[in-house]
């Protein structure tokens, strides 16, 4: 990963971001094809995914602090996403309706070098 991240945070985020689209599957779009926008970034030591659906949602779901019991009905991915990553947040989009997750995850410490391995990839130090 380019940001620095190392093997086990890169899978990390990508479970997280995973966890996220299938939640836009199954919630936006009721199990079927959608619009969905998957924003990247990188600001210093962080690295920052969001996933944007546009559907029906007007109140954003809240994140829940402790698993949820086995006899309710979602959540643990909501959790999961929480427990994996430094900060996750979700909103109702701009246009009033569907979602915005903001998945956000430090991947080295300040003042850390990238350096380059002898096959060119990007390693965090």
């Amino acid at each position: 990963m380019r940001a620095g991240a190392s093997v086990g945070i890169a899978s990390e985020i990508e479970l997280a971001a995973g966890e996220a689209l299938s939640n836009t599957y199954t919630h936006a779009y009721n199990g079927t094809a959608g619009p969905v926008e998957i924003q990247i970034d990188q600001t210093g030591t962080h690295v920052i995914v969001s996933v944007i659906d546009g559907g029906e949602a007007t109140i954003a779901p809240v994140i829940p602090d402790t698993l949820p019991a086995t006899t309710l009905i979602g959540g643990r991915g909501l959790y999961l996403m929480r427990r994996l990553l430094d900060d996750v947040t979700i909103s109702i989009s701009p246009t009033g309706h569907g979602l915005v997750v903001q998945m956000t995850r430090r991947v080295r410490r300040q003042g850390d070098e990238l350096a380059v391995s002898e096959r060119g990839d990007i390693c965090g130090g």
